[in-house]
């Protein structure tokens, strides 16, 4: 199993709080406790005014104007959303009206694509972290990051007070995982460049270096001795031989990989190296 840890700094320049009239309350006391940390201290970014919306094209409105910003004034957004939320069926705009998760996360891809890749969310509400399912490698991510849960929220043990230290953690320390250590175990990251790091490694172990090549190259002797080559010392000598150099480990050929989905998944090159995919699975 691939153990990677990883390290991410905030770059937000805005707050953007989004409720329903479920969750107008919770969604005012964060706001009334970032606004003059914002204001007076300097130490949080600007935070927009609460948004509250009940239907889907409410909500289209808001990602509308985070998008303008993003365009307008280069801003570095977060989307702070404070909904009910169902397993199956997604955001609860009111009773009985849901916006599915793949809905939202359609929508979140779009805000993602004006400011280049670093859309942050967090996820107020119970099952959050399912906005993520949809994400593939080959097609642009959502969100550069997203914080929820798999599991049911409640207010006051889970809520109450939790954000508010978060944020002010985050841009004490510009660090999510010191932040992190404020909210409740069932919160849980998702970074878009570990998704992408961990499927090339696995991509890598799986038949192109280290044991998973070595099996590879095993099993394609097998199949060529099973099809009609004599396993004699000389003939497996070759065949090894023979198979190494067309499996040959291809580092620049591998580094086009990870430049080439980088691009597809998060819009932009990254940081990710084949050195770097070479070192953990080298431990």
């Amino acid at each position: 199993m691939l153990s990677v840890t990883y390290k991410m700094e905030s770059s937000v320049s805005r707050i953007y709080i989004i409720h329903t009239e479920a969750t107008k309350n919770t969604s005012r006391r964060l706001e009334e406790d970032l606004q003059p940390l914002s204001k007076f201290s300097g130490l949080l970014p600007d935070i927009a005014s609460a948004y509250s919306v009940g239907s889907a094209d409410d909500v289209k409105n808001v990602f509308g104007a985070i998008k303008k910003d993003c365009i307008d004034n280069n801003v570095k957004p977060l989307l702070h959303v404070d909904f009910h939320g169902s397993e199956q069926h997604g955001l609860v705009v009111k009773p009985g009206h849901y916006l599915s998760w793949e809905w939202f996360a359609s929508r979140c891809r779009e805000v993602n694509i004006a400011c280049q890749n670093k859309f942050g969310v967090v996820m107020a509400c119970c099952y959050g972290l399912n906005a993520i399912r949809g994400v593939r490698i080959g097609e642009l991510v959502p969100f550069q990051y997203l914080i929820g849960s798999q599991e049911t929220i409640y207010e006051g043990a889970d809520i109450d007070d939790s954000f508010s230290l978060f944020y002010k953690k985050l841009f004490e320390t510009r660090s999510f995982e010191v932040a992190l250590v404020g909210l409740p175990n069932k919160f849980q990251p998702f970074y878009a460049e570990k998704m992408l790091f961990i499927v090339l490694a696995k991509y890598l172990k799986a038949g192109t270096y280290g044991k998973g090549f070595q099996e590879r190259k095993e099993r394609l002797i097998t199949e060529l001795v099973e099809a009609g080559q004599y396993p004699t010392p000389q003939n497996l000598k070759l065949l090894r031989a023979s198979i190494t150099e067309r499996l040959k480990f291809d580092k620049d050929g591998v580094q086009e990989v990870i430049d080439k989905y980088s691009a597809s998944f998060l819009g932009q090159p990254s940081q990710i190296k084949i050195d770097d995919l070479m070192t953990i699975l080298d431990r």
